[in-house]
């Protein structure tokens, strides 16, 4: 027997979780949901699995490997696009599909009786079985399309004996549209089945798992009350109360007089700090939650949150509310004093040549030595309507044909805390709506800075990608020495300009 475990077709549908990581990592109590269907087919004897790969493909290889992990032999397919199972099926060498098939979907949570719905062919007429949820008062979250499965049989757990394997991946699943045939048979089951096709149903999906709503589900850590699971190497301050259900990741630090539960999933390696609190929320991997800050049905990771009852998005640029643990709150501190103290002195080291600008531009205002323009710098805060607009601020310049005079005023730019003395061309508007979206992502990883790597260049004059080219570079190589050095080059090279 061999399963196979199919991609979300709507991936956008995910976002912005889809951005972060791919659908097949999707954390369910702190798992990634493919996880939890690997060790259903352990439990019921299935050992060859394979994987159909559409979006974000080598994280979840890298991921998963070869599946040794859980006792199994896992193998991959990858698709560009993702047409149906049948398509799937029929782009798969036919040597890896020798047999009958079990086929789940990859963005299914359930408990579902494999054993029994395997059974169930011997008691149909056909030879491809579809498991339909049937649903129940008990199951808050299973109705509409779910219970009644409007999408069509192969989006539902199928059984394809080996008999029907070949038709199945030249025809498609009968009884669908475009495909022959006279359908399959259905296998009405009760158990928990739920699938995850927004961010506000992984919330709801996390919250039925801890309150007991699948049988079987492995949770993570250890039981340390009824309904309080705890990870390794967590700190749980003794006025931090913890109410059930409640699952909280490996390495989380929980703060005196927080307050995390009922119905929330805590991930790994996060802090909630002293008076937060964190109620029917999921909180994803390295957030740090604010001291007094309340999340109450919400999605969070790191600066990003969603409340799902509105589904509203809301970026928090303030880390002392919502933080991103991988930024290095305490390097980013030293970071920013070292530029600071920096600024000042060459400040100081440059008063002759400020007293001669400023006096020159007031005693002939008409010229406008001193000026500025606008520049963006990340972004601000979501607007209810789910747009994200960049914040600006005032870059300041003396007018000069020496570039280190004309850099001048920047200075107080760094001491404002707008730039950093060496990182990334600080764009307008414009300039930043012509970037592609590739070079767009590559400059967040560094800071904007008042001088910049291709400064160093011995060309005059550079074009204007070729500037953007070495953002990019300078983006992804970065360190704190390298910083010195071209702080040290730049000035070198503009004050011979």
């Amino acid at each position: 027997m061999k399963a196979v475990i199919l991609p979300t077709a709507k991936t956008e549908d995910l976002a912005p979780l889809t951005t972060w990581m791919p659908e097949f990592l999707l954390p369910v109590v702190n798992k990634p949901v493919v996880e939890h269907l690997i060790e259903l087919l352990v439990r019921h004897g299935v050992k060859e699995i394979l994987l159909v790969l559409k979006h974000m493909p080598y994280e979840t290889e890298q991921y998963f490997g070869d599946g040794s992990r859980w006792g199994v032999r896992l193998s991959y397919s990858l698709l560009t696009r993702y047409r149906g199972i049948a398509d799937a099926l029929g782009r798969t060498e036919s040597s890896r599909l020798e047999g009958p098939l079990i086929c789940l979907p990859g963005d299914l949570v359930t408990d579902l009786d494999l054993c029994g719905f395997m059974d169930a062919r011997c008691r149909g007429p056909g030879s491809i079985v579809s498991a339909r949820p049937v649903a129940r008062s008990s199951d808050p979250g299973l109705s509409g399309a779910s219970a009644g499965e409007a999408q069509g049989p192969d989006a539902c757990p199928l059984f394809i004996s080996e008999e029907a394997l070949p038709s199945v991946s030249a025809l498609g699943i009968p009884g669908t549209p475009g495909s022959p045939g006279e359908g399959v048979s259905v296998y009405p089951v009760t158990c928990g089945y739920e699938r995850i096709r927004s961010p506000a149903d992984l919330v709801r999906v996390n919250r039925r798992v801890i309150e007991g709503g699948f049988k079987g589900i492995l949770l993570p850590g250890r039981e340390i009350e009824p309904g309080i699971w705890v990870g390794r190497h967590c700190r749980i301050h003794p006025r931090a109360r913890l109410e059930a259900p409640v699952l909280i990741g490996s390495h989380c630090d929980i703060q005196a007089g927080s307050v995390v539960g009922p119905g929330s999933v805590v991930g790994d390696h996060v802090i909630v700090d002293e008076g937060a609190s964190v109620q029917e929320s999921v909180v994803l991997d390295r957030t740090y939650v604010g001291v007094h800050t309340r999340i109450h049905d919400a999605l969070v990771r790191k600066n990003w949150m969603l409340q799902t009852p509105t589904m509203l998005e809301v970026y928090l640029a303030d880390d002392l509310i919502l933080g991103d643990l991988e930024k290095g709150t305490l390097s980013t501190q030293a970071g920013r004093l070292l530029n600071l103290f920096l600024a000042l002195g060459l400040l100081v080291l440059t008063s002759p040549l400020w007293v001669v600008y400023l006096l020159y531009h007031f005693l002939a205002p008409s010229k406008k030595v001193l000026d500025s323009e606008k520049r963006l710098c990340g972004c601000g805060q979501m607007s209810l309507a789910g747009v994200r607009p960049p914040d600006t601020f005032d870059l300041f310049f003396f007018k000069s044909r020496n570039r280190l005079i004309r850099k001048l005023p920047g200075l107080i730019n760094v001491i404002r805390g707008d730039l950093n003395l060496v990182g990334v061309s600080p764009l307008t508007e414009e300039e930043l709506e012509k970037l592609p979206e590739e070079w767009k992502t590559l400059r967040e990883k560094a800071p904007l800075g008042l001088f910049h790597l291709w400064e160093l260049e011995k060309e005059a004059d550079l074009e204007w990608e070729e500037k953007r080219v070495a953002d990019s570079y300078y983006a992804v190589t970065r360190t704190a020495w390298r910083d010195l050095k071209v702080l040290g080059k730049a000035l070198l090279a503009t004050l011979l300009d």
